[in-house]
């Protein structure tokens, strides 16, 4: 089922054309080409152009690695790691976005800390030594809900959501002053 998934989600990202032999013999003259493509059961080269130089990955190198995530990890990922003693447990985050999220329904981290409820709970981010920004992030994209900070225990995905009638988490909705719009006719 994953193999034929990713092979939709490869066909539908990519615009098929027939492509004239003298473009791919030569280099387009106003942006970068390069493509090698390989039969896989014999090993011999298909068709090469540039396949020797460095480029920055497109968007479609985002398909394999969705694709190597579903194939390499497990179904469930921690959430946290704990270490529990009689009267407390300190507990460190992995970094898994889930906690708290709407869109992932259940969330058995947050079960569990709610049952260890009558112990001291410490949490600790002595774990966490990275940048809240990832290398290489654009300003711009801070707006945007793909590119939220890096955080050892992320809740809510380090994201507040606002619509018309709520906002998520709704710890916030107090700050929030809420002001009615006036349609000008």
């Amino acid at each position: 089922m994953k193999k034929y998934l990713i092979g939709f989600l490869l066909l539908a990202s990519c615009r098929i054309q027939s492509i004239p032999q003298q473009k791919i013999s030569g280099t387009p003259s106003n942006h970068h080409f390069g493509c090698l493509f390989i039969d896989t059961e014999t090993g011999d080269t298909l068709l090469s152009n540039n396949s020797d130089k460095y480029f920055i990955p497109a968007s479609t190198t985002k398909l394999f690695t969705f694709y190597a995530s579903l194939t390499y990890l497990p179904n469930n990922l921690p959430a946290i790691y704990y270490m529990e003693t009689k009267d407390s447990l300190a507990f460190w985050g992995t970094g898994n976005p889930s906690l708290l999220r709407p869109d992932f329904g259940t969330n058995k981290t947050l079960d569990f800390l709610k049952s260890k409820a009558n112990k001291h709970l410490v949490f600790s981010d002595a774990n966490f030594e990275d940048n809240p920004y990832g290398k290489g992030w654009m300003w711009d994209d801070f707006q945007d809900g793909y590119q939220t900070e890096v955080s050892p225990l992320p809740l809510y995905g380090n994201l507040v959501r606002f619509n018309e009638n709520n906002i998520v988490p709704p710890f916030f909705e107090s700050n929030i002053e809420r002001r009615t719009l006036l349609k000008v006719k």
